[in-house]
C-alpha cells in the first residue's frame, strides 16, 4: 500500500479493544478502496493522454488528405467541403461521426443523394424515414436514460455497453461507455460510487438538448479552422 514505510526501529506493540479494532478495519478497507480508485483514475488519465497525442497526429493526417481531392486545407476548409458535397451530406456525416446516427446510414445517405430528383411520394417516404432516424437517441442520451432507469441499483460501464448493444444495436468501443459516463459526471448528471454509476437529481430532471441549427458539437468541425 502507499502508506507502507520501512523503518529500522521496531515500534511498540499496539493493543486494540474490539471497538478500536473495528474502526481500524473500516479505515483499512476504505484506504485500500481509495488506492484502487486512484490507480484506475491514473490509468484512465494515462490512456487519455496517449489517445490525445495519437488522435492529434491522425487528425493532422486526415486534414492534409483533403488536399488529395483539391481542397485548400487552411482556414475555411469545412465550408469548402460543405459546398462541395452539399450541406445535407455534410451534416449527416458529422452526426454519424458523433454517434447520433448508425454508421450503416452511410449507404442510405448515398441513396438519398442519388434520389434527389425522384418523385414526390419517394421524397416523402425518405423524409419520414429521416425523421424517424433523427429522433433516435444519441449515445450520450441513451446512456443517461439507462442510468436513470437503473435507479438505486446503479449500473456499471460494462452493463451500459451491453445495453447499447442489446437495445440500440450499437457496437461501441469498450472505452466509450466509461468516457461518456465521465463527461456526464463533469456535467453533474451522474455520480460514481466505486464501479457503480447513479443518476443525480440534476440528471433525473435534465434533458439533453438536441442540435439546434446544426450538429451538436459542430464547433469542433464546422466552425473551427483545421
Amino acid at each position: 500500500m502507499a502508506t507502507d514505510e520501512s523503518s529500522d526501529v521496531t515500534p511498540p506493540a499496539i493493543v486494540l479493544d474490539e471497538h478500536d479494532t473495528a474502526a481500524v478495519v473500516a479505515l483499512l478497507i476504505r484506504t485500500v478502496r481509495l488506492d484502487e480508485e486512484l490507480a484506475r483514475d491514473q490509468a484512465l488519465v494515462a490512456e487519455a493522454t496517449a489517445r490525445i497525442a495519437t488522435n492529434k497526429v491522425a487528425r493532422s493526417k486526415t486534414v492534409t488528405a483533403f488536399g488529395v481531392f483539391g481542397f485548400e486545407t487552411g482556414a475555411g476548409l469545412w465550408k469548402r467541403v460543405g459546398q462541395a458535397i452539399g450541406q445535407h451530406a455534410y451534416h449527416r456525416a458529422v452526426e454519424i461521426a458523433q454517434g447520433h446516427e448508425s454508421p450503416k446510414l452511410l449507404e442510405k445517405m448515398r441513396e438519398d443523394e442519388k434520389a434527389g430528383g425522384a418523385q414526390s411520394n419517394t421524397q416523402n417516404a425518405s423524409e419520414t424515414e429521416d425523421t424517424t432516424v433523427s429522433s433516435a437517441p444519441s449515445i450520450k442520451d441513451a446512456i443517461l436514460e439507462f442510468v436513470r432507469n437503473a435507479g438505486q441499483a446503479g449500473t456499471s460501464a460494462r452493463e451500459v455497453r451491453q445495453h447499447l448493444t442489446d437495445s440500440h444495436n450499437l457496437n461501441v468501443h469498450e472505452k466509450t461507455p466509461g468516457m461518456t459516463l465521465y463527461r456526464l459526471l463533469k456535467d453533474n448528471l451522474v455520480r460514481r460510487e466505486g464501479r457503480r454509476w447513479y443518476a443525480t437529481a440534476a440528471g433525473q430532471n435534465n434533458e439533453i438538448e438536441a442540435p439546434n441549427g446544426g450538429p451538436q458539437g459542430a464547433s469542433d468541425t464546422a466552425h473551427a479552422a483545421p
